[in-house]
């Protein structure tokens, strides 16, 4: 049985096809601030939040209800050190998390009122590095880096399932520090943990620019940026940790000596990508497999880039890079990368400023956003704009299994939306993508010529035979567009979940 269920969506024999993308688009310089800004993170395309420090003294939060244009102080308060990143649940629930050195010990910041106020939430640490910040809704986020409690040293993160009224602290057991986190629902996630070699700091005296061992800091930049030092006997550590619990355990399913990790970002319980940094320069890595192996994906700026920091992806298919090189006077020269099949290809968008993000936010294909500081302490906010890729159909998978047999039936829901005041024309499909079988992937017609009304907003029941799948764990997307077409540009929706096939 491949249908959607009574659904009320009247049919059409054409197709409308996606705009192809506009002139003129594309990444612009949206603001300068005299902060060291660090962390960012939109909810819409007008309205976001960056954190840093006010001039590197004292923690600052700013909101925009502009684009990025314009910034207004939530919070200059000096009861810690500078925050490090926010990650807003949505317009009104969010946190931020930062440095705590003996000056306040405010950990972790909460808001639910979209920053009017912010409150403390975890007030015991008196020195922690908390690197980076992660939710997937008002009830369940995580913070991770590292913590000293009763004078013993902890790597690993905090977590809360209760929107931040309790939080625990969960050592993750690993020779490496804890970085960065993703996780694609409640209870599974990834942690990238690493270090950098001691012949990496400096080279005859002369300082040279890197992260520190447990977070990365772009204050201050010096005015020379030699390449960086190494001494043979020394390595780099990657760690790629993989919790099924929501943070409490992980299990160590990579490691390797020659770089170190950055931002990591899955798209199901398979498919992900981290980036990374090395002797050999910048990386983009692939997994198919949630983890255990990893690919080397090349991209253009191979050779220039000092850094490769953040990555984020809509889907298998189309995602953005971002990273820095350097100028003849020391500052960083931001460039982004973007891919449109998966990673086979990354190219380099023509754009570059002089500031070195470690962040990025995408509110969709439309509008991204990042921020970063130059070695003068000013910071830049850099928005991206494409107004025809902004998505006309929305949809979220509902009610979706867990487990299955791999000849089951199975049902789930999905909420569309029309975000347009024009009918949607499209063929609703199914790819289904999984590790057991090299390079498999099923594709499967749900339904063709599919007119979606304008302004339409409802919930329809799939359901679905699968087709023998052996055991394993697979990735299920459906698609509104084109049937069988994969192009990013024809696609108008997606969502994906994953689902274990026991027997």
């Amino acid at each position: 049985m491949r249908a959607l269920h009574r659904s009320t969506i009247p049919l059409a024999a054409t197709l409308l096809l996606t705009a192809a993308t506009t002139a003129n688009a594309g990444w612009e310089l949206r603001s300068t601030n005299y902060d060291i800004l660090i962390g960012i993170d939109f909810k819409t395309a007008e309205t976001g939040w960056t954190v840093g420090a006010l001039n590197g003294v004292g923690p600052v939060i700013k909101r925009t209800d502009d684009g990025g244009v314009n910034w207004d102080y939530q919070s200059t308060d000096m009861y810690n050190m500078y925050w490090m990143d926010v990650d807003m649940a949505d317009l009104k629930y969010g946190w931020c998390n930062g440095l705590v050195a003996f000056i306040g010990k405010q950990s972790v910041n909460h808001t639910s009122n979209g920053g009017k106020t912010w409150e403390g939430q975890v007030k015991k640490y008196n020195i922690a590095a908390w690197l980076d910040m992660f939710s997937i809704d008002s009830e369940h986020a995580w913070s991770s880096g590292m913590w000293t409690y009763l004078l013993q040293a902890h790597e690993g993160l905090m977590r809360t399932t209760d929107g931040g009224e309790t939080w625990k602290s969960h050592d993750w057991n690993k020779p490496e520090p804890a970085r960065f986190i993703h996780f694609v629902d409640a209870n599974h996630g990834w942690m990238s943990g690493g270090h950098w070699p001691e012949g990496s700091v400096a080279a005859g005296g002369v300082r040279v620019w890197k992260p520190t061992q447990h977070f990365p800091a772009s204050w201050p930049i010096p005015d020379a940026m030699p390449q960086r030092p190494h001494d043979e006997d020394q390595t780099y550590g990657c760690l790629i940790g993989r919790t099924s619990d929501g943070g409490k355990t992980f299990d160590t399913i990579f490691t390797s000596g020659a770089y170190y990790p950055n931002h990591i970002f899955f798209v199901d319980r398979n498919e992900g990508w981290f980036v990374a940094e090395g002797y050999s320069g910048t990386r983009i890595m692939h997994t198919t497999d949630g983890g255990v192996t990893w690919t080397q994906q090349v991209h253009d700026l191979q050779a220039e880039l000092i850094s490769l920091a953040d990555i984020y992806m809509f889907n298998r298919r189309e995602g953005w890079a971002v990273g820095f090189s350097s100028t003849a006077f020391g500052n960083p020269k931001t460039r982004f990368l973007h891919t449109m099949n998966g990673g086979e290809t990354w190219e380099a968008d023509p754009f570059t400023s002089n500031v070195g993000p470690m962040h990025m936010s995408w509110v969709d294909e439309s509008t991204g956003f990042t921020v970063g500081t130059n070695n003068n302490n000013v910071s830049k906010v850099l928005g991206y704009s494409e107004p025809a890729r902004a998505p006309k159909l929305h949809i979220d998978a509902l009610n979706t299994p867990d487990t299955a047999g791999g000849s089951d039936v199975i049902h789930w829901d999905i909420s569309v939306e029309n975000r347009t005041s024009s009918p949607q024309t499209v063929d609703a499909w199914l790819q289904i993508s999984g590790p057991n079988i090299p390079g498999y992937t099923s594709d499967s017609v749900l339904r063709t010529g599919i007119v979606v009304p304008p302004n339409y907003r409802g919930i329809h029941r799939i359901t679905f035979e699968l087709p023998g799948l052996p055991v394993g764990i697979y990735g299920i997307e459906t698609l509104l567009g084109p049937a069988h077409n994969i192009d990013p540009l024809q696609i108008k929706a997606y969502d994906t979940f994953s689902v274990e096939v026991t027997h």
